[in-house]
C-alpha cells in the first residue's frame, strides 16, 4: 500500500470513529436481541427446514431497503463535519467508504478491507465483532450450515451502494456462527446504475 493510500484509509477510520463517536446510541443488548427476533420470526414461518436459503434471502431483502434510506443519512453526517471527502468514483473507493467508514460510524464494526486475489473488482470485508451475534449460537444442521445470519448486512451494503450507481453482488463467506475464526463479507463490482443519488461536499 502507499503513502497517499494508506493515509486515504486511516482517514476514512478516522471519519467512521467520529461520527460514531457523536451519534446517539442505541444500547446493544436491545439492538441485538431484537434483531434476533426477526430473524427467529423468519425461521419460524419456514414450511421445511431445507428452505433455510430463503430466510437469506429475505434478510438480504429487508437490507436492501435500509440500505437506499441510509445513504442520505451518511451523506447528511458527512457533510456535517465540515470535510466531507470527494464522492465514490471508483469502486474502491465506494467500497473503502463502506467497510472503513460506513460500517464503523452505523455499527460500530472495525473493518478490514483487501482486494481479493486473481478477482478484478472484488473486495473482502473482514472483521471480527458483529454487534447483531450478541447471544446467538445456531444449532447444529440445517440452520448452522444453510443460515447467514446477519445476511442484512450484505443487503444494507447492496442497497447503498445502488444509490451511488454501483451495482453489486455482496456475500458473506464466512461467519463465527458458524465456527470460522472471522466473519467475512464479498463485495463484487457488477455494472453502473444510470439514475442515482449524488454525495458531494455540499450535500446536494
Amino acid at each position: 500500500m502507499t503513502s497517499a493510500a494508506a493515509a486515504a484509509t486511516s482517514s476514512a477510520v478516522r471519519l467512521g470513529e467520529q461520527i460514531f463517536d457523536a451519534s446517539e446510541k442505541v444500547n446493544a443488548e436491545f439492538f441485538a436481541i431484537s434483531y434476533g427476533a426477526l430473524v427467529r420470526q423468519l425461521v419460524d414461518h419456514l414450511p421445511q427446514d431445507d428452505d433455510v436459503p430463503s430466510v437469506n434471502e429475505q434478510l438480504f431483502a429487508i437490507g436492501h431497503r435500509i440500505g437506499v434510506r441510509l445513504i442520505e443519512e451518511y451523506s447528511v453526517k458527512i457533510n456535517s463535519l465540515g470535510n466531507a471527502p470527494a464522492g465514490c468514483r471508483t469502486f474502491a473507493q465506494a467500497a473503502e467508504r463502506v467497510a472503513l467508514t460506513g460500517l464503523r460510524m452505523f455499527l460500530n464494526i472495525k473493518a478490514d478491507l483487501s482486494p481479493v486475489k486473481d478477482s478484478a473488482d472484488t473486495f473482502s470485508i473482514k472483521f471480527q465483532d458483529n454487534p447483531l451475534n450478541l447471544f446467538v449460537e445456531l444449532p447444529e444442521g440445517p440452520l448452522r450450515e444453510k443460515l447467514w445470519y446477519s445476511n442484512v448486512l450484505c443487503g444494507v451494503i447492496s442497497g447503498a451502494l445502488t444509490l451511488v450507481s454501483f451495482q453489486t453482488k455482496v456475500d458473506y463467506v464466512r461467519d463465527v456462527l458458524r465456527g470460522d475464526s472471522m466473519n467475512e463479507i464479498t463485495l463484487r463490482f457488477v455494472g453502473r446504475e444510470r439514475d442515482v443519488f449524488q454525495i458531494d461536499k455540499e450535500g446536494k
